[in-house]
């Protein structure tokens, strides 16, 4: 996970839709807490998709997903 880039777009989705805070722009916060939040087998699924050159939908947690692309986390959000 460490070597994910993150948007600043992802960020501010994350931080609004995931923590429901003040964005702090810290990088470290959003990795640690997704990491947290997943079970082993998305943290492998990351892993596996995270450098597609297509856009990838991934799920973390058990209400969130991750659109990921070129090894970029571009943007999130709850699933209903």
């Amino acid at each position: 996970m460490s070597s994910l880039i993150v948007s600043k777009h992802f960020m501010e989705r994350f931080f609004e839709r995931v923590l429901k805070s003040e964005c702090t722009y810290c990088r470290y916060d959003v990795l640690n807490k997704m990491q947290e939040m997943m079970h082993h087998y998305e943290s492998n699924a990351f892993k596996t998709f995270k450098s597609s050159s297509k856009k990838v939908k991934l799920p973390f947690g058990k209400q969130y997903h991750a659109v990921v692309q070129n090894n970029t986390l571009i943007t999130c959000y709850k699933v209903d």
